[in-house]
């Protein structure tokens, strides 16, 4: 895994250019890239990713800075698009376009501290796109933590899934805010939405506002939401096998935050997600 930022590229495969600040990542036709991006390292707070015809792009996403991202999935296109959020807080925006039968998979492991407000829109615009998004976070003592995340299905046979698992401890707050539109004319598409969030406290607060937007006949929507505290029965088996209810809880929350490192392909940084998981609960 190269660091795209700042390594040497041979301009076939990548493009960089500056417009004030602005900073624009051009990956070339049927180019492989396996990378991270840490934004810390850019000047600019306005970030375009463009993958261009049949590039298979993976990328690694980590640093605390605020950011907006704007990125372009071209014909046929795949982007792999991991994001680490384990320190300071961020807002930050995301724009995604993708073009004929291109394909986003987006996995967010978001175990940061302090206030939180990250903003997605996936627009589905050409027939055959596809997205997957994945976020799990934990928010514990005072933390605020706001995920909206947007898919717009312009064409036909469009797909779209989200899942969202969040932890809300302490006096922190959660909010899930998800919106899937199916246009009228993008028949044969389907939207999907999860969100689920686990409370531990009184004092914590947690939302999940599933929105589904039809305007087509032809299509398949779902949404589930589901926010509740812990389940008793899986507590109360743990403890009578010898756990004490805080190493159950403990327990609980790992089964329950864990599986989204299995998105992420360096085994440092599943490392670095297991220890903030760890470190948080």
């Amino acid at each position: 895994m190269i660091d795209i930022l700042n390594e040497n590229w041979d301009s076939k495969t990548i493009k960089k250019s500056v417009n004030n600040d602005k900073l624009t990542l051009s990956f070339s036709r049927n180019s492989t890239v396996d990378g991270y991006l840490n934004v810390d390292d850019c000047a600019q707070s306005q970030i375009e990713i463009i993958c261009d015809e049949e590039a298979n792009i993976k990328i690694v996403q980590i640093g605390s800075k605020d950011a907006n991202f704007n990125v372009i999935l071209k014909e046929k296109s795949c982007l792999k698009l991991e994001i680490c959020s384990l320190d300071s807080s961020n807002k930050r925006g995301y724009k995604f376009e993708l073009l004929d039968s291109a394909n986003l998979l987006c996995a967010y492991a978001d175990f940061c501290t302090g206030i939180e407000d990250i903003d997605v829109l996936i627009s589905l615009k050409e027939p055959n796109a596809r997205a997957l998004w994945h976020l799990a976070t934990l928010a514990g003592k005072n933390d605020q933590k706001t995920m909206k995340v947007s898919f717009d299905h312009c064409a036909v046979n469009t797909y779209s899934e989200m899942n969202n698992y969040g932890v809300c401890k302490d006096a922190s707050k959660i909010s899930f805010l998800g919106t899937s539109k199916i246009e009228n004319k993008a028949s044969k598409s389907a939207a999907h939405q999860n969100a689920r969030i686990m409370v531990f406290d009184e004092k914590c607060r947690a939302e999940a506002d599933p929105i589904l937007c039809i305007d087509e006949n032809d299509v398949e929507a779902s949404h589930a939401a589901v926010v509740g505290k812990i389940n008793e029965d899986h507590l109360f088996y743990l403890c009578s096998r010898g756990l004490s209810e805080e190493d159950a809880k403990r327990l609980i929350t790992l089964g329950y935050l864990n599986p989204i490192i299995e998105y992420f392909d360096d085994q440092r940084i599943k490392e670095d997600i297991a220890n903030a998981i760890i470190k948080k609960v």
